[in-house]
């Protein structure tokens, strides 16, 4: 749905106002304590997790801490003295106090996608932010709008909607071979369809996979006779699982597309602000 990317932009609009804290759960990783992530460390991604260390890649003005229960995490953390805390995949997690409760909502799955918990609970929300507005259609949206203010009408003024931004560093005309381990691997490559790329092959994994060397091997393996038929072929996957890759032949290959969340100017002056007010 898009949550890491938001976290990241969120982060950076509040990090020169605040001293900031972000949690996240240690999801695959080795972790059985609440620790302060370290990207000095060997295996880092595996000791913290995919997006514990994408994050504080990606944000480092801020503390990102990771452990495997985010209310012990958050906790811990607090040896920091943060000013403010970002609780990352945080709304299904009842058991801390919370400001301020956003919820993201996929446009290209709606409600049909599964849920946690009944849609009832958007009752609890202080605001909706639609992603992927870009992925859609204006029909789509309006029903999810509609949707949402059916079950929760005070949310009626506070719908905000989000594109994503997908940035390569390669012409239109060269195809490519995907590769990755995402929840919804199928909107990445509509994103990179959508843009003008030919796809010619792509490869799923599980979201967080870890790849092991025999697997990045193959990937490679496989990439080198895919560039027998295409000459400019390009070998693309995403950050999240650009920093868990350690073969050197298959990472010199890769181009890594940057990921952001993008809203325009009125709508993310709106966001920020009813955020600010709930601090």
């Amino acid at each position: 749905v898009g949550k890491t990317p938001f976290v990241i932009f969120i982060g950076n609009e509040l990090a020169s106002d605040y001293k900031i804290n972000i949690i996240t759960k240690s999801y695959k990783a080795s972790l059985t304590e609440p620790k302060l992530v370290n990207l000095n460390l060997p295996n880092a991604p595996q000791i913290f997790g995919d997006e514990a260390c994408l994050i504080q890649t990606k944000l480092p003005n801020c503390s990102v801490w990771s452990g495997p229960n985010k209310s012990d995490t958050a906790v811990a953390s607090i040896v920091n003295l943060p000013s403010l805390i970002l609780l990352d995949d945080g709304f299904s997690h009842r058991k801390l106090h919370r400001n301020f409760d956003l919820v993201l909502i996929d446009a290209t799955q709606g409600f049909n996608d599964y849920l946690r918990e009944s849609v009832k609970s958007l009752l609890r929300a202080d605001a909706i932010l639609i992603t992927k507005a870009n992925l859609s259609s204006s029909m789509a949206m309006r029903k999810i709008k509609n949707s949402i203010i059916a079950v929760a009408p005070h949310l009626k003024d506070c719908i905000f909607t989000s594109e994503v931004k997908t940035e390569f560093k390669i012409e239109k005309s060269n195809p490519v071979f995907v590769f990755c381990g995402l929840g919804r691997p199928e909107t990445f490559i509509q994103d990179i369809s959508q843009q003008g790329y030919a796809v010619i092959q792509k490869i799923y994994f599980a979201d967080h996979f870890n790849y092991p060397k025999a697997i990045q091997e193959n990937i490679y393996k496989q990439y080198l006779e895919q560039k027998k038929k295409y000459k400019n072929l390009k070998l693309v996957t995403t950050e999240k699982d650009f920093i868990k890759l350690t073969v050197s032949d298959l990472k010199n290959e890769l181009v890594i597309p940057v990921h952001t969340i993008v809203l325009d100017t009125d709508q993310k002056g709106s966001l920020i602000e009813k955020i600010r007010q709930s601090l």
